[in-house]
């Protein structure tokens, strides 16, 4: 891959430990009358005094390369794509520990995340101002042309008046149709509507990847006792069985529960590959609101990952720019507030221009957790009638 016209080490490719990414994640949530808060159980941020030959864990999140390699003794040496893993440390250790008035509980709103069914062909167009537009141009559309001097050539679509008997499966036939709702990643409001009750308090949240290469929809629970400040009248509202139901019901993997400057990690059992941990000391900072990609407090633009030369630099490009649609989606941006972009905001050209993000309905992309990024079918056309997200 490239980053603004400059090569990657193509020899080395990030492998990630899905169970090290819940330990080194950063969670971020916003909460009435409590703000935008990160919390972090990273030991490089959370417990400083961990960092060193004998940290509890490696620098960055994955590590490349061979046993002797450079990289792979240094880790964090950057690879051009995502954030700068030692400025993010470094901003989380100097802002100010925040207490937070009581117990949290972030509810992953993730939903299965089905590749799209229908190629695309990469592709970009670089604007006028410099900027770079990635689009996903649709592979050719229509069946094979059929001959019609040819009648014993079989139409290539099936024809939806005459489904085949039951138990037979016609010729060329795919896979069974997915109901609507099992094909939506976003599962924000479901999640929402499975926590609504008395005596708790919601809000929009996320969890992060280290580098800010993936990000992860979420919901935050609280006491409103706790949010509020009144005498207790919610004793029995218990805030974690909530979220475990409402995962449970929503198809999550795991639940984060920070309380008391620590925080566990409960899985649900759908993916064995989600550790549970337990009091793994935390803390929790006040997040500015400045750019959720690099994660400094700084009022700087994110730069652009990728761009036009080769395919697997255009497809850097569309990573990145559906990566920046989902941050600024979830957690809004305090520098570019998602426009487009070709100055830093004090008429200092940027590297690399940036474009208008998308909406998250738009997105037609997404990166896990393991570092792989798939095409998938944005929720606009799924959901072409307007029914809400």
């Amino acid at each position: 891959m490239m980053q603004g016209g400059s090569t990657t080490d193509t020899e080395c490719r990030p492998v990630t430990d899905v169970a090290q990414t819940w330990r080194t994640q950063r969670l971020s949530f916003e909460i009435a009358r409590v703000g935008r808060v990160s919390v972090t159980a990273d030991p490089r941020s959370a417990a400083p005094e961990t960092v060193g030959p004998r940290a509890d864990v490696p620098l960055t999140d994955s590590a490349c390369g061979s046993a002797g390699s450079a990289r792979a003794q240094d880790p964090s040496a950057s690879t051009g794509v995502g954030a700068d893993v030692r400025r993010v440390i470094s901003t989380e250790r100097a802002r100010e520990d925040l207490a937070l008035p009581g117990e949290v509980v972030l509810i992953p709103a993730l939903g299965p995340v089905i590749p799209t069914s229908a190629p695309v062909i990469p592709t970009v167009e670089e604007l006028e101002d410099g900027s770079i537009l990635a689009i996903d141009a649709p592979a050719p559309e229509g069946p094979e042309p059929v001959d019609p001097e040819d009648p014993s050539e079989p139409p290539s679509a099936i024809d939806p008046a005459e489904p085949a008997a039951p138990g037979e499966e016609p010729d060329g036939a795919g896979p069974e149709p997915v109901e609507r709702d099992d094909r939506k990643w976003l599962r924000t409001q479901q999640v929402l509507q499975a926590v609504w009750g008395p005596g708790v308090i919601t809000g929009s949240g996320a969890l992060i990847a280290s580098d800010r290469t993936w990000f992860e929809p979420a919901v935050a629970i609280m006491r409103e006792a706790d949010v509020v400040g009144t005498a207790r009248t919610d004793e029995d509202v218990d805030l974690v069985e909530i979220a475990r139901a409402a995962a449970r019901e929503t198809g999550q993997v795991a639940v984060v529960h920070v309380h008391d400057g620590v925080l566990d990690v409960l899985p649900t059992g759908t993916d064995p590959r989600v550790p549970h941990l337990q009091a793994l000391p935390a803390r929790a900072t006040r997040w500015p609101g400045m750019c959720p990609l690099t994660g400094v407090d700084e009022l700087l633009p994110c730069r652009a990952e990728g761009g036009p030369d080769g395919e697997d630099d255009i497809r850097a490009r569309l990573a990145f720019d559906a990566r920046r649609a989902l941050a600024v989606g979830l957690l809004g941006c305090g520098v570019c507030h998602g426009r487009g972009r070709t100055d830093d905001g004090r008429g200092n050209d940027v590297d690399v221009p940036l474009t208008l993000a998308l909406s998250l309905g738009q997105i037609p992309r997404i990166t896990l957790r393991t570092g792989e990024t798939i095409e998938i079918d944005a929720l606009a056309d799924i959901y072409a009638a307007g029914e809400p997200f």
